[in-house]
C-alpha cells in the first residue's frame, strides 16, 4: 500500500512538472509528452505492467470477446469497452467494466486467467442453442 502512495504521489508531482514545463504546448503535444513519460516512467520504475505502459485502441478486442473476466469468475458476462484494461506479457489484452475489477485482477493475473477462461468455457456452452 504505501509503494501505491508513493507511486501515486510520483504520478502526480510528474504531471505538475510537465504542466509547468510544457506552458506553450498544444494539448496533443502535451498528451503525447505525458503519455511517454507514463510509459518510461512505468516501464522503468518496476511499475507492474497494466493500464500504466500499454496503450489500446479503440478497435481493440479484448479476451473472452470483451467481457470482464472478473465478472466470468462470478458467473456472469459483463460487456466491457475496453477502456479500462491490462495486457499480459504475451500481448493479450483483458477489458475490465470496473477499475475495482482491474484492481482486484491484478492482484493474481495468471490465476484470474484461468478461473476466467474455465467459467467463459462453461459460459459459452450455456448460451449456445441445445440440438
Amino acid at each position: 500500500m504505501k509503494n501505491r502512495k508513493i507511486w501515486f504521489l510520483s504520478m502526480a508531482l510528474l504531471g505538475s512538472a510537465l504542466g509547468a514545463a510544457f506552458q506553450g504546448a498544444s494539448a496533443g503535444e502535451l498528451k503525447r509528452v505525458e503519455s511517454a513519460a507514463l510509459e518510461r516512467y512505468a516501464m522503468h520504475s518496476g511499475v507492474d505492467g497494466g493500464m500504466w505502459t500499454h496503450y489500446v485502441p479503440k478497435d481493440v478486442n479484448g479476451e473472452f470477446d470483451s467481457y470482464d473476466p472478473i465478472g466470468l469468475i462470478a458467473g456472469s458476462l459483463i460487456k466491457a469497452d475496453c477502456s479500462i484494461s491490462w495486457q499480459d506479457d504475451a500481448g493479450r489484452v483483458y477489458c475490465f467494466a470496473s477499475n475495482s475489477s482491474l484492481v482486484h485482477f491484478q492482484e493474481w493475473p495468471r490465476t484470474n486467467v484461468e478461473k476466467a477462461r474455465k467459467a467463459w468455457i462453461t459460459l459459452s456452452e450455456n448460451r449456445r442453442p441445445q440440438s
